[in-house]
C-alpha cells in the first residue's frame, strides 16, 4: 500500500511539473529543471498556507507576548485576508539573492485570459454573442499591449539612472513613461569597522560596489511620470500620503531592477 501511495505522489508531482513546463516555458523540455523547481516551490507554498489558519509564535521579549494570525474568508466578496492580533509577521519572506530570476507575472497572459473567461460562463450561456464580443475586445487589448524601451542611461558622475519606455494599448496612441533613479548627493554614510565616513559620492569614487549598492538598494530617490491623460489629470492625486501611479508607470517600474542591474554590471 505504501508503495502505491508513493507512486501516486510521484505521478501527481510529475503532472504538476509538466503543467508548469507547458504554461511557463511552452513545453520546452530543456527547461524541465526550472519547471521542477517551480513545482517544488508551489507545493511548499501550499504546505505553508495549510498551516496559516492558526499559527502562534512566542516572541523572545520580557513580556513573552504571544503573536497569532488568523485567516478571514469572505465568500460573498471573494476576499481572503490575514489579521494579526499583536505584531506583524511575514507570510513568506526571501532574501534578495533568492529573487535572481526575473518574474513579473505568475503565469502567461493567455492563461490569465482563459481563467477570467471561465468565470463568464453563466453570462456567456445567457448572452453568448455579447460575451464573445467582450472577450475578443479584452483579448485584443491584452495581447496587443506593445511595450518598448526607447533609451537608457547611467551617469556615474552625478549618480543618475534614467530610462524611457513606450506603451500602446490597442488602438490608443502610444504613451511615454519617464523613470529616474537618483542617488542622494548630500547623504553622509559610514562603514562599520572602518574609518570611512563620507558622502555617498566620495565613497563611490573608490568603491564601485558601494556605488552599485547605493543605486540599486539604498539611498536612492525614484521619480516617475507618464504622458497618458489619466496621469496628467491625476498626478497630484493622493491616497493618504501615497501619490497616484497610472498602470503604464506600474508596468514600466516592474522593469526597473532588470534595467538598473544590467547597466550597473
Amino acid at each position: 500500500m505504501s508503495t502505491y501511495i508513493r507512486h501516486q505522489k510521484e505521478n501527481a508531482f510529475n503532472n504538476l511539473v509538466y503543467k508548469f513546463l507547458e504554461e511557463n516555458f511552452n513545453g520546452n523540455v530543456l527547461r524541465y529543471h526550472d519547471a521542477e523547481n517551480m513545482a517544488k516551490e508551489h507545493l511548499e507554498l501550499i504546505r505553508k498556507l495549510k498551516k496559516i489558519n492558526s499559527i502562534s509564535a512566542t516572541a523572545n521579549t520580557a513580556n513573552s507576548i504571544i503573536y497569532q494570525k488568523h485567516t478571514h474568508i469572505d465568500l460573498k466578496n471573494n476576499i481572503v485576508s490575514i489579521e494579526y492580533d499583536e505584531g506583524p509577521e511575514a507570510l513568506l519572506a526571501y532574501n534578495i539573492d533568492y529573487l535572481t530570476v526575473k518574474r513579473i507575472l505568475p503565469f502567461p497572459l493567455t492563461t490569465f485570459l482563459d481563467k477570467t473567461r471561465a468565470k463568464d460562463k453563466k453570462i456567456e450561456n445567457e448572452k453568448k454573442e455579447e460575451a464573445s464580443a467582450v472577450f475578443r475586445w479584452v483579448k485584443d487589448r491584452v495581447l496587443n499591449n506593445y511595450f518598448s524601451i526607447s533609451n537608457i542611461s547611467l551617469d556615474k558622475n552625478s549618480g543618475i539612472f534614467r530610462y524611457n519606455t513606450s506603451m500602446r494599448l490597442g488602438e490608443n496612441s502610444p504613451t511615454i513613461q519617464f523613470i529616474t533613479a537618483q542617488m542622494e548627493k548630500n547623504k553622509i554614510f559610514s562603514i562599520p569597522g572602518t574609518d570611512l565616513k563620507k558622502s555617498l559620492f566620495e565613497l563611490s569614487k573608490d568603491y564601485y560596489s558601494l556605488f552599485s549598492y547605493f543605486m540599486m538598494f539604498g539611498f536612492t530617490e525614484f521619480h516617475a511620470r507618464c504622458t497618458c491623460s489619466d496621469y496628467v489629470k491625476k498626478y497630484s492625486k493622493r491616497n493618504g500620503i501615497a501619490n497616484y501611479f497610472c498602470p503604464h508607470i506600474l508596468f514600466s517600474l516592474t522593469q526597473l531592477p532588470y534595467y538598473l542591474i544590467y547597466t550597473l554590471c
